[in-house]
């Protein structure tokens, strides 16, 4: 399955399984569900940078990782402000519905800007011969 589909396949998992969180009220529960929702964080993120390598020069590259990283450094800290600030006037729960916002807004971008993951064809490309060494004996 290419990366812009597991991508998809990603965002999509990790929507269904956050948008579970607030409505929980056992801690049990939240465990689980905090587990699958971890387990869904790890492919998406893998995907994306596979997508950076895929879709980025080789000369831009350190450049395009170093701005995924820090748009999601970024993230997490502006969520963990929103959520603290919601939890605190509206009660635990309230602060779950971050992470729902957070995906589906992912989601959502990432449906409406899927087109441009592909990677531009280069133009026709001539098939060469892959040159061959001499076999050596090896010890």
């Amino acid at each position: 399955i290419s990366p812009q589909s597991r991508l998809v396949v990603g965002y999509v998992a990790l929507t269904l399984m956050a948008s579970g969180l607030w409505a929980v009220h056992s801690v049990p529960l939240l465990a689980g569900l905090g587990l699958l929702v971890g387990l869904c964080i790890a492919p998406a993120l893998i995907s994306g940078y596979t997508l950076v390598e895929s879709l980025v020069p080789a000369t831009a590259r350190t450049e395009a990782f170093t701005w995924l990283t820090g748009a999601v450094a970024l993230g997490q800290a502006a969520a963990v402000t929103v959520a603290g600030q919601l939890a605190d006037a509206h009660g635990a729960s309230t602060g779950f519905l971050v992470p729902l916002a957070g995906t589906v807004l992912a989601l959502a971008t990432l449906l409406a800007l899927r087109s441009r993951l592909a990677p531009k064809s280069a133009g026709r490309t001539v098939a060469r011969g892959i040159g061959h060494r001499e076999p050596v004996t090896v010890d």
